[in-house]
């Protein structure tokens, strides 16, 4: 009996691997991406787009669930309302990005572009409600739409991994995969931040491209992919075991 004991303390003492992965890689995400001054796109494409795929596309954050026993799910704004009313909007909505992150003092959050004349309400909006959601569901989340066609988290991780840079850079894309051709125009569709340097918070419309000017992000700019790709960094930098946060890893044995 008191052999087991002490065989099952230090087995609760002893970080697997994985652990010691998944708390490097948060700790990467949160040294890199947190800051007060402008961050680079090229943060998000190089370093947090390796880690997400890494946890989310190759299943290593549900491996270490099974591997330690804990539920681990992860914080992410739910946008199932909002697609809901996308479908019943027919052609009204061009564009729609659901953010959720905070990019150079602004909180970018539940972005719609509609060619319709503006009435005085925005023509969809849903509050921001946060759940927290295994690592399979949060890649089946609707993230992106843009001329009748919807994106996941999944598919957007995917792309910018192997198509933008994250991973692999490669411009060939899959002739039976259309979805890669319409994803690179809904990225190319907004952009955001400060390119030209300016002053002011502002909107601007050039060549079919939307670009949200944000004072703060200067010489810096951003398509709807790498804000996404962010979103699921930041969620990443928040998991939850069992229904608690995690943080520096002291909830390991709850």
């Amino acid at each position: 009996m008191f052999k087991w004991l002490i065989f099952w303390i230090v087995r609760m003492n002893i970080k697997t691997e994985l652990q010691k992965l998944l708390e490097e890689d948060i700790s990467t995400l949160k040294e890199t991406l947190i800051r007060a001054d402008a961050l680079p796109p090229r943060y998000v494409r190089s370093i947090a787009t390796p880690i997400v795929r890494r946890w989310l596309i190759d299943k290593q954050l549900n491996i270490l669930a099974k591997e330690i026993g804990l539920t681990i799910e992860l914080p992410i704004i739910d946008t199932s309302l909002v697609f809901e009313k996308l479908s019943t909007l027919e052609n009204k909505v061009n564009f729609y990005m659901a953010g959720g992150v905070y990019l150079g003092g602004e909180f970018i959050s539940s972005i719609c572009y509609s060619s319709q004349e503006f009435s005085g309400e925005p023509i969809i909006y849903a509050e921001p409600n946060i759940i927290l959601c295994p690592a399979e569901k949060l890649l089946t989340l609707k993230r992106v739409f843009h001329n009748g066609n919807t994106f996941n988290m999944n598919q957007i991780i995917t792309f910018l991994s192997n198509k933008q840079g994250g991973v692999h850079f490669d411009k060939n894309y899959d002739k039976y995969k259309t979805w890669q051709v319409a994803i690179e125009k809904a990225a190319n569709f907004l952009k955001l931040g400060n390119p030209y340097n300016e002053d002011k918070l502002s909107l601007s419309e050039e060549h079919d491209t939307i670009l949200v000017v944000l004072p703060l992000e200067k010489g810096y700019e951003w398509n709807c992919l790498e804000v996404e790709v962010l979103s699921a960094a930041q969620s990443l930098v928040n998991i939850y075991c069992n229904k608690v946060r995690l943080i520096d890893g002291h909830v390991w044995k709850e």
